[in-house]
Parts: structure tokens; C-alpha cells; sequence
């Protein structure tokens, strides 16, 4: 097949659409594959180190980004769309998908408008305004989170969850929720690959009231280049088994050690978090466009395979409180484990594949 992948702008659009890819060639390596973003998205620095083209096209966001941005990508508009329509006709794709992000919207209408088969994938709960205006023009919508389809055509939804790249799904399978340590807790936190200052802030100021049982604990913690040596003063000064770095090269293997983990609530974080069945407290990012990641932990709280708290409630007290609260309850983490593997859909990338197959009669 010839397969267009549009979108990007943050890693939990565009990864979803490499995971896609990935399966593609995992399946046949003559695919053909073409990214389509900008030169200012996230897309711009990996797909060329995964390997894939890309192609660009000159458009930005109108959300959110004050009057002159918003009159600015107005004026850039039509040339996008006469750039879709261009790398449309001259690639003639078997299927165009749009994986969310403002760059995914001209491409995928213009390939709509010329008759391609096209899908759009949605990681969140809420979905976004550029998926929301696709979805009533595209044959399929591929959702996660149950929340999410109130936004779409039910006719349109498959609900194969977010795909995740095939490596690490692999891997993330074979994780069992077993303690390496069961005399200590084991606990990650992450803010992402930047960090998440207002989190590595309240962790902080929570190590002194942890002395009370530091020995029961043990705390890896990812913390962005920003607050790494700050922290690493502030484990050192404590009694607190810990150690802060500003990024884990390999997250898997940190997710295995780990018999709780906090952290943000990106969609892609939660697909791989509940992929390997680990516990995990989200703080969602309370910036995140529509409070989406609010809505994407709240599914996976409710049904009982995670914590959510608000950033505003989640204090030094709140967190020893809470941390005091799992070691006593171990039986407690190993049932939210259990729940949240039931959550993962690791043959998520798989299923699209599929359902591609069966749009080109292949």
C-alpha cells in the first residue's frame, strides 16, 4: 500500500501514527509511507530519525494562540491546502490517515475531497477541534477512551484504543505486576521528557515527610533537564532511597521496576502504562487544551485501575499521605494492577492495519 500519515505538532499525536507505520512494515516492508506535517512540530526531528519521509506543508495552529497568530495561520490556509492537494495527487495514496494536530486538517481534507480512503485516530477522551471537523468527513474514527465518541458518527467508531509502537508493545506485555522488593515500594515519576516543575516541586517538599518509613520506599524519578540538580541535592539531603535524572532512556525498564508510578496523563502515557498493568496517581496537566487529560485518567480512575488528582490537591501532604497509604495496602496496588492491564490495547496498531486492508480490498 501507499499510505500518507498526516499530523503531529506533539509526540502523542505523531506517535500513534508511527506505531501504525511500524506495524506496516513489520507486516511488509514494501509499503510505501509518507508523514505529512510541519517544519516546527515534533514530527520534523523524529520521523526523519525513524526512517520514514516526510513531507511539509506550511500551516499553523488557530487555537488558542492570540489575534495575530490566529489571523497569520487564516493567511496560510489556502497555501496549505494548495500543498495537500499537490502531495495528495502526487503520492496517490491506498489510505490517508489524520492522527490529530493542526496539520493533519488540510492534508486529510483534501485527500477526502479526492476520493481516498481515509481514517483519523483519536488518543484523547476529548477530542480535538481539527478531529472533530475530520470526523464528519472521513470512513473511520479510531478511538481510545469511550468519552471520546459522543464526538463522532457511531457508525464511524472502532474502538481499537491508541496504537503504540510495536517495540514497545513487545515488551510491555511481558511485564508482570510482581515486587522485586516486597519490603520496599517501588515508585517512578515522571513528568515526560520535559519534566513537570510543579510536580518535581510538591515531591520535594514531600521527601521530609516521608523519614517516617524512608527505608519502605524507594523513588525513581524523571525530572526534565530544569529541576534535575535540585532534586538530586534534595534525595541526597534526605534519607530517602532516590534517584533524579533529567530523562530514562529506557522507560519500559523503568515501568518494570516500578510497583507505583505517578505522573501526567498524556494519552500515550496511559495506553503504555495500562499495556504493562501498573498502578499508577495521574496528575493531569491543568493547561492541557480542554483539560483532556483530566478526562483521560478519569476513565481509568473510575473503573479502578488508577489515582487521579488535581495538580491544585495534589500537595506534601496530600502525596505522603497517600504513598503511606499504598504500602500499607499492598493487595491494594496488585487489584488497580490487574484492572489497568484490562485497560491496555496492545493490538491497537495491529487492528487499524486490518481495517486498512479491508478499505483497499487487499
Amino acid at each position: 500500500m501507499k499510505v500518507l500519515i498526516a499530523g503531529g505538532g506533539t509526540g502523542g499525536h505523531l506517535f500513534s501514527g508511527v506505531a501504525v507505520a511500524k506495524e506496516l512494515l513489520k507486516e511488509n516492508d514494501k509499503h510505501e509511507i509518507t508523514f505529512v506535517g510541519t517544519n516546527k512540530g515534533i514530527e520534523a526531528r523524529v520521523i526523519p530519525q525513524e526512517g520514514f519521509k516526510l513531507r511539509l506543508i506550511t500551516v499553523a495552529g488557530l487555537k488558542r494562540v492570540g489575534l495575530f497568530k490566529t489571523l497569520l495561520g487564516l493567511i496560510k490556509l489556502p497555501l496549505a491546502a494548495l500543498q495537500s492537494f499537490w502531495i495528495v495527487l502526487s503520492s496517490w495514496p491506498d489510505v490517508a490517515i489524520g492522527v490529530g494536530g493542526y496539520a493533519s486538517g488540510p492534508l486529510m481534507l483534501a485527500a477526502w475531497f479526492l476520493r481516498r480512503p481515509c481514517i483519523i485516530i483519536e488518543q484523547n477522551s476529548y477530542a480535538g477541534v481539527t478531529n472533530k471537523i475530520l470526523g464528519k468527513f472521513v470512513k473511520y474514527v479510531i478511538t481510545h477512551f469511550s468519552a471520546s465518541q459522543r464526538f463522532f458518527a457511531a457508525e464511524k467508531i472502532r474502538q481499537f484504543g491508541n496504537p503504540v509502537r510495536p517495540e514497545i508493545v513487545e515488551r510491555a506485555r511481558k511485564i508482570e505486576y510482581t515486587r522485586s522488593e516486597p519490603e520496599r515500594l517501588n515508585i517512578l515519576i515522571t513528568g515526560g521528557s520535559q519534566g513537570a516543575h510543579a510536580v518535581n516541586e510538591t515531591v520535594k517538599q514531600a521527601l521530609p515527610l516521608f523519614e517516617d518509613f524512608a527505608e519502605k520506599i524507594k523513588i525513581r524519578h524523571q525530572c526534565g533537564v530544569a529541576d534535575e540538580s535540585g532534586l538530586q541535592k534534595a534525595y541526597q539531603d534526605s534519607k530517602i532511597e532516590g534517584q533524579a535524572t533529567a530523562f530514562i532512556d529506557d522507560m519500559l525498564s523503568a515501568y518494570d521496576e516500578a510497583d507505583l508510578i505517578i505522573c501526567r496523563a498524556g494519552a500515550s502515557t496511559i495506553a503504555e502504562i495500562s499495556i504493562a498493568g501498573k498502578p499508577a496517581l495521574f496528575i493531569p496537566l491543568p493547561t492541557a487544551a480542554d483539560d483532556h487529560q483530566t478526562m483521560n485518567a478519569k476513565e481509568l480512575a473510575e473503573a479502578k485501575g488508577a489515582w487521579l488528582v488535581k495538580q491544585s490537591d495534589f500537595t506534601p501532604q496530600y502525596l505522603a499521605d497517600f504513598v503511606k497509604e499504598r504500602i500499607a495496602n499492598p493487595a491494594e496496588l496488585e487489584a488497580f494492577a490487574k484492572l489497568s492491564k484490562t485497560f491496555g490495547r496492545p493490538d491497537a496498531a495491529k487492528d487499524v492495519v486490518n481495517l486498512m486492508h479491508e478499505m483497499c480490498g487487499k
